[in-house]
């Protein structure tokens, strides 16, 4: 069996050279064990990575705690927790947008389209938008979606997610950085490699 494991290693390997697709490091896992490890020159094992939409399912994670503690519930309007920044101008398709609709990446927006850019706030400028579609209608990965579920939990919490004691915790544990400039939305996580594999399964999961 670990021969044939190794031949398929192999394979992905090539196969990964054969489409041009760059990548630092391989970890791969069965059970609980390592059973792979690959660091392209040159990065080392040691190296921290960034780690782009894990943010994700920090924010999500959240999320879930505060409805578990029944501090929010999932069919809550989203819109109620920024009143003073949805106005008579926000579209109807986003005042009737759900904090579990938002989770589910099925927002009134396509990618990356529920904020501007150039704005100051972009949590604000969520609301100035116009929707592409009414929320429910369709999955589409939404960034801006998450950024705004961010912003309701520290509003929430009255503190930036990373200041909160339990994701303080899972940071220290796992031995992630943090590297701030700015709100959390704008931060950047970094981790060693193989904590970023397991991470990265952790959200295939969630």
């Amino acid at each position: 069996a670990g021969v044939v494991q190794a031949l398929y290693v192999l394979k992905l390997l090539k196969e990964f050279e054969h489409l041009g697709l760059y990548f630092h490091s391989i970890v791969l896992i069965k059970g609980h064990e390592i059973f792979t490890e690959f660091y392209r020159k040159p990065f080392k094992k040691d190296e921290l990575h960034r780690m782009y939409s894990i943010s994700k399912t920090f924010t999500a994670l959240a999320v879930g705690i505060l409805a578990d503690d029944k501090v929010i519930s999932l069919d809550d309007k989203v819109v109620d927790y920024f009143t003073d920044m949805a106005d008579e101008n926000t579209h109807p398709y986003i005042k009737e947008t759900t904090i579990r609709e938002l989770l589910m990446m099925a927002g009134p927006f396509g990618s990356l389209k529920g904020f501007d850019r150039n704005s100051d706030d972009w949590t604000k400028s969520y609301f100035s938008k116009k929707p592409d579609y009414p929320s429910g209608t369709l999955f589409y990965y939404d960034t801006s979606g998450t950024r705004i579920l961010c912003a309701m939990v520290e509003r929430l919490a009255k503190k930036p997610l990373k200041a909160i004691a339990w994701f303080k915790g899972i940071c220290q544990r796992n031995n992630w950085l943090v590297v701030s400039y700015g709100k959390l939305e704008n931060s950047i996580f970094k981790c060693r490699s193989r904590t970023a594999v397991v991470c990265s399964i952790s959200t295939r999961c969630c």
